[in-house]
């Protein structure tokens, strides 16, 4: 629903940055490694109570209305590096919805860590891209990496 309102919005699916580095990285011979496969994010989301579950769809018809009222500062505020602005963001989109902010953003980012420290471990130089939601705040992967002992960098 989300994608669809952004279409809606003008923003093209065919130039989202996911979208964007896997064409480099296969034009460029670059191997591709997700962090986690479709099949488990949808039994993420298919192993979460109905009432969670109900949450979500709750939150997203939800941002619906936030996407047309707000988008051009998310937007506005990543592209300029205000990594707090954005974090406000995801800490309002789920202070109604705690649990499913534990199981989608949290947990997820948690289970990323050893994955991305085996990586970094290779010593090869190497991008990792997540959604923003998954960067920001206490739980996100940059301040799960630095509490590991890693330096981060924004850039």
């Amino acid at each position: 629903m989300t994608a669809l309102q952004l279409q809606k919005l003008g923003f093209d699916p065919n130039y989202g940055v996911d979208r964007y580095l896997v064409e480099r990285a296969v034009k460029s011979g670059k191997t591709i490694v997700g962090l986690e496969t479709v099949a488990f994010q949808i039994g993420l989301i298919d192993q979460l109570p109905e009432s969670d579950q109900e949450s979500m769809l709750r939150q997203s018809l939800k941002e619906m209305d936030l996407l047309d009222r707000g988008l051009d500062q998310i937007v506005r505020a990543w592209s300029t590096g205000d990594v707090h602005y954005v974090g406000g963001v995801v800490t309002e989109r789920y202070a109604e919805y705690p649990a499913v902010h534990q199981t989608v953003i949290v947990d997820r980012n948690r289970r990323w860590l050893p994955r991305i420290e085996k990586m970094i471990e290779l010593g090869e130089s190497m991008l990792i891209a997540v959604g923003a939601a998954h960067l920001v705040g206490k739980d996100g992967v940059i301040e799960l990496l630095k509490a590991r002992g890693y330096t981060v960098e924004q850039m």
